[in-house]
């Protein structure tokens, strides 16, 4: 039985950017991730809108913000209810990934989308999975089984497969055919003949190196910039490929005994991706396991690898030569676009790209740019924008501002206290009733006033208590409708209110300070950031550098945590005496052993990190008064850029030869530019499968496998008058009907059609007779016959002949005919 399925690409279309996609099968929709881009546009997620409560699951593939990005806002803002499922590493790095990525914006821009607490809320409700594990789903009688499989590409990346009777749905993107360091191969090479195939074009045209080259690339071009005397920036994502690159970097420190120069993962969270990584070992490959056996050591609790988590910390480290992974990859802001701002100018430095962002960002501008010699001295125009503390003449303004707005709903509240609900009987009208509030609120006043002594609050205070409870006076209320007050004063625009009742000593003298202040305040200084040039190469710390160029460009003297820190050495060091060589541990620059727990808690059980708040201190302080200023710079681009690809994504050979293995009867192609998908849509056309299809955003597409058998509904009254035949354990009936297709389903409902005259039909057999069980029935019934060339002969007179299912009967019109006409009819269903 086949089953109806639509498929509706709401984003992520001939695009390399984020993806979302509806899977409907029956009336069982299913939200194939949830993505979003950097720049968080609520009109990006605006086609969702009419499809949130339609949706009756979420399956997520992987743990980068093309694939999670949205899940918050959706659960928290859009009401999103549908259950969500995962892998745990899934989730436990998706929500990694988007605390790094809030911290990273609110260092530049208001951002209200979704918070913190709207990150642990949401990523508390994903239902976790394990690979290869089969999950019934049984909301609405959806009867799916649902099973993630590795996908490779980043740990706990999944392809998803679903399955409900006869159809099996594969869903692919982002998936790896060849083992990682620390990952097994993609398990989509073992799926055969689905019913539909649905993955992504985007790297169809790519052609990617051999492994071993792209590791000669990549350590040859580290090795050659720290040895020239430049440091390397390498752009990586928050928690998936960063573990690869770093498995890499450590394992060449080992080797090759370059501990002269530092090795740096600069990241907010990049701690608890470490931690969280050295707990889900049994997710990764067998190369990991048989290195963890081997040296009875966590590959991923390295030794030459320093976390800094604070911009503190890095400056702690040693001078000279670095090479230093930070987050976000894009360069559009976070870490890596503060160091950039600080590599660019020096030719001896690197900037290595290790996995290409969308079109359209500041990292793919400059890998399209590449390579680029050092002697063409490129001007680039950048938008720098930072989170500022108020000081001065702001301050001041936004703190009388303040008291202002606390004053006014100081009034508002005392104000409310007329309408307050409470009892007095003795009151018998509103005149009465005002003299006696005027009355409360003086004895109010005075017990405000009043102290009590020493010797009550340490010897008495229960008996103090009940002696002045009786005090408490209760307020007054008013008359309500339908009764009429009639002593209320009031004109055009309601009640008089008596001002004399509302002291405002300074209010009106505040309200005149801001209306006269001069609007045109002055703009702090851009940005908070440090000169960080002075901390990665081998440089002296001069007054020049300190009020230099990059003062304008991006960085100045503040500390980037926010809050007003001194920069001199001894507040650095905290008041202690620090060894800078040896003092790097790793939880960051010093060990912390209060984090020991933390790390106790993620080893023994992954899942902490998923449903507690994380307490990494904010590189901010939440309580002080900011402001966010935008300015535009030039720099010169005079380091190397250069693009190294360790993705870990199937390049278009891989494609080309695995794809025609699987035979799956229907393609949908996704995510992917419009060259590669057209590409790829000829080379299906060509060797898979004359079914493929590439819908465009929101382009609702029917790929139902139509078989003999379909489903169907009845309506309520279908049933009423048809009258079944027994054959075998079946009920058979002849119906005369039309199919309707409702408007909020996908299945089609039979009607009775409506006709007064039936129309005269011929009978149809059910069954399939065989002429050896015929001669036995007929035996049965005394009846014996012969075999005659293939045919049943009765007394020579009777022939009995089958020929393409028909059975006919020849002879002289006789008792025995009916007879044998009987017995053959009774072994049929006739409707």
């Amino acid at each position: 039985m086949s089953c109806f399925i639509h498929f509706t690409p709401l984003y992520g279309s001939y695009s390399e950017g984020p993806i979302c996609y509806l899977l409907d099968i029956d009336d069982f929709t299913i939200m194939l991730d949830c993505g979003w881009s950097e720049e968080f546009d609520t009109e990006d997620l605006s086609v969702l809108n009419s499809y949130i409560n339609k949706i009756d699951l979420v399956l997520l593939s992987h743990s980068d913000l093309a694939h999670i990005g949205a899940l918050p806002y959706l659960i928290c803002k859009l009401g999103l209810k549908a259950p969500v499922y995962s892998t745990l590493p899934v989730a436990l790095m998706g929500k990694l990934t988007l605390e790094e990525v809030l911290i990273s914006v609110l260092q530049e821009r208001a951002f209200d989308l979704f918070t913190f607490e709207d990150i642990l809320q949401a990523f508390k409700q994903i239902n976790l999975l394990k690979f290869s594990q089969q999950f019934d789903l049984t909301e609405q009688g959806a009867a799916i089984t649902i099973t993630p499989l590795a996908a490779g590409h980043s740990l706990g990346g999944s392809i998803w497969f679903i399955k409900k009777e006869a159809e099996r749905i594969i869903y692919a993107v982002d998936w790896n055919h060849a083992r990682d360091r620390h990952l097994s191969s993609s398990m989509l090479s073992q799926i055969k003949k689905p019913s539909l195939l649905i993955t992504d074009s985007r790297n169809f045209l790519i052609a990617n190196k051999k492994r071993n080259q792209r590791d000669r690339d990549l350590s040859g071009s580290v090795i050659q910039t720290l040895t020239n005397g430049g440091s390397v920036l390498m752009p990586t994502d928050v928690s998936n490929r960063v573990l690869e690159l770093l498995l890499f970097l450590e394992t060449l420190w080992e080797n090759q005994q370059y501990e002269k120069f530092s090795l740096v993962f600069v990241g907010y969270r990049s701690r608890n991706v470490l931690l969280s990584a050295q707990s889900m070992i049994e997710w990764m490959g067998s190369g990991i396991t048989k290195m963890f056996d081997s040296n009875q050591r966590n590959p991923f609790d390295f030794k030459h690898v320093k976390i800094c988590t604070t911009l503190k910390q890095f400056e702690k480290l040693p001078l000279g030569p670095k090479v230093i992974c930070c987050t976000l990859n894009s360069l559009e802001y976070g870490w890596s676009r503060d160091f950039f701002l600080s590599f660019c100018e020096k030719s001896l430095n690197l900037v290595l790209f290790t996995s290409r962002d969308v079109p359209g960002s500041f990292n793919r501008f400059l890998i399209d740019q590449s390579p680029i010699s050092s002697s063409s001295h490129k001007q680039i125009k950048l938008k720098v924008r930072q989170r500022v503390e108020l000081e001065g003449s702001e301050l001041e303004q936004y703190l009388l501002e303040e008291k202002i707005l606390k004053q006014q709903e100081e009034n508002a509240n005392k104000a409310m206290d007329f309408e307050y609900a409470g009892e007095y009987q003795d009151v018998k009208d509103e005149e009465e009733a005002f003299i006696k509030l005027k009355e409360i609120e003086e004895e109010e006043r005075v017990q405000e006033k009043t102290l009590i002594s020493d010797e009550v609050l340490g010897t008495d205070i229960l008996t103090w208590y009940k002696k002045n409870q009786n005090n408490n006076l209760r307020r007054v209320h008013f008359a309500m409708f339908p009764n009429i007050s009639e002593y209320m004063v009031s004109d055009q625009y309601g009640e008089i209110i008596n001002n004399s009742e509302f002291p405002t000593s300074n209010l009106d003298d505040d309200i005149s300070q801001i209306k006269n202040k001069n609007e045109n305040t002055c703009i702090l200084t851009l940005p908070l950031r440090k000169d960080l040039n002075r901390y990665i190469n081998d440089e002296k710390k001069s007054e020049s550098n300190e009020d230099g160029k990059f003062n304008e460009m991006g960085t100045n003297q503040g500390s980037g945590s926010g809050k007003n820190n001194n920069t001199s050495s001894d507040n650095n060091n905290g008041g202690m005496e620090i060894e800078k060589k040896d003092g790097i541990g790793m939880f960051g620059l010093f060990d912390d052993r209060s984090r020991t727990l933390e790390q106790q808690k993620i080893n023994q059980d992954p899942e902490y990190v998923l449903k507690s708040k994380i307490q990494d201190d904010l590189p901010f302080d939440n309580d002080k008064p900011i402001k966010y200023v935008e300015k535009e710079i030039y720099i010169e681009l005079n380091c190397e850029v250069k693009y190294i690809d360790i993705e870990g994504r199937s390049d278009g050979e891989a494609i080309r030869n695995i794809l025609p293995k699987i035979e799956p009867r229907n393609v949908i192609i996704i995510h992917g530019s419009k060259k590669s998908t057209t590409s790829f849509r000829d080379f299906c056309l060509r060797k898979i499968t004359p079914h493929v299809y590439n819908p465009k955003n929101e382009q609702k597409i029917d790929v139902s496998t139509y078989e003999k058998m379909i489903q169907v509904q009845f309506q309520d009254d279908f049933l009423q008058g048809i009258k079944f035949k027994k054959k075998g354990e079946f009920g058979i009936s002849y119906m005369d009907s039309i199919v309707e297709l409702p408007q909020n389903s996908n299945i089609p409902t039979l009607v009775h059609r409506e006709s007064d005259n039936e129309e005269a039909r011929d009978p149809i057999f059910l069954g399939n007779m065989q002429l050896p069980i015929l001669k036995k029935k007929l035996l049965e019934q005394s009846i014996d016959s012969q075999w005659v060339e293939g045919s049943l002969i009765f007394k020579g007179v009777i022939a009995i002949k089958k020929k393409d299912n028909e059975i006919t009967i020849e002879g002289d019109i006789s008792e025995d005919n009916y007879k044998i006409r009987e017995i053959i009819y009774s072994q049929y269903g006739i409707i």
